[in-house]
Order: structure tokens, then sequence, then C-alpha cells
């Protein structure tokens, strides 16, 4: 009987404990899978932005590129030199403004990937302080 009720115990304890197990491996394989998502949305955004902010700058700088001619045929030296200025200028503020949209972009995907892969207790700490602040 002593036998029976060790051995029932010691069965007890093996459930358990690969129910522990079994637990803990579903919420690390949900764990992962939030990660995949966020991470593929993240990069997803990522990729398609930089794709139209690479595109942006090859069009602005290709028309910044174009030589301007002055009315009236040939440029004298000063008007050249105004003129290499101006489009030097205009491609710095080109490439200036695509990496502040590539800047913008990798901050919106971040928030994005961090917005998705927030763990479970942050989400529901963070709806229930916000639903009592605006009670």
């Amino acid at each position: 009987m002593a036998r029976d009720s060790s051995r029932e115990r010691r069965e007890n304890v093996i459930e358990r404990s690969v129910k522990t197990v079994q637990d803990l491996s579903t919420d690390s394989a949900k764990e992962f899978g939030r990660f995949v998502q966020a991470w593929t949305e993240a990069s997803t955004d990522l990729f398609v932005g930089s794709i139209e902010v690479f595109s942006d700058l090859l069009v602005n700088l290709t028309e910044s590129a174009t030589p301007r001619r002055a009315e009236g045929g040939e440029q004298r030296p000063r008007d050249l030199v105004r003129n290499a200025t101006d489009m030097a200028s205009d491609m710095a503020r080109n490439v200036n403004n695509a990496l502040a949209e590539s800047a913008k972009l990798l901050q919106r995907s971040a928030e994005k990937f961090s917005q998705t892969f927030e763990p479970e207790e942050e989400r529901r700490t963070r709806r229930s302080t916000s639903a009592e602040s605006s009670s």
C-alpha cells in the first residue's frame, strides 16, 4: 500500500513536470510566433519604405544634376560656377532629405516592432493603466 501511494506521488510529480514543460513550450512557441510576426511586419515596412526613399532620391538627384542653361545661349564663367554650386547644393539637400526620411522610417519600423512584440503582461498593464486614468 505504501508502495502504491509512493508510486502515485511519483506519477503525479512526473505528470506535473510534463505539464509544466508543455506549458513552457507552448508559451515559448507563442512568443516566438509573435516575434516572427513583429519582425516580418517591421521588416516589410522598412523594405518598402527604403525602396520609396531610394527611388525618390534617385529621381531628385537626376533632376538636380540636369544642367541649367542661361537664356540667350552661352554662359559666362560666373553663371557656370553659380549653376554648379546650385546643383551641388540641390544634391546635398536631396541626400539630406533622404537621410531624414530614412531615420523616420527606421523609427516607425522600430515602433511597429515594439508594439507588435510587446510582452502580454506589459500590454495588460498598459491597458489597465490607461483605463484607470481615463475613468
